[in-house]
């Protein structure tokens, strides 16, 4: 957990740059807003040879999508053993998983770089 804050400041010129990096670094970029306290703190902690803070976020967002996929298959499944779902349901969980699976696949490939 966050618990300490780090305040500093810049020159307009300064600013002005590190907020040109929006249009280029857009994996800091979460629910169409850019970070950029996890921009700088990627900068200062990558000299360490720590690993990109963003990956924080990216397992927040991940856990988020696994909740909601998991509240449409008990939906589902509620459906298919009510007899009132069809085979359509059962294809749905399974692209659901597919996509879960997907989001995996490349939160692992991010925290392997």
């Amino acid at each position: 957990m966050k618990d300490r804050k780090i305040t500093f400041r810049v020159t307009q010129e300064e600013y002005t740059l590190i907020d040109e990096m929006k249009k280029t670094e857009t994996r800091f970029t979460y629910g169409g807003r850019w970070d950029m306290s996890a921009y700088i703190r990627n900068l200062v902690l990558s000299q360490t040879g720590k690993k990109d803070v963003r990956v924080d976020m990216e397992l927040k967002d991940l856990n988020y999508q696994v909740r909601k996929i998991g509240v449409n298959i008990n939906q589902i499944a509620h459906r298919l053993n009510s007899n009132i779902g069809d085979m359509r349901d059962a294809e749905y969980v399974v692209e659901l998983m597919k996509e879960l699976n997907v989001r995996l696949e490349k939160l692992t490939e991010k925290i392997e770089e």
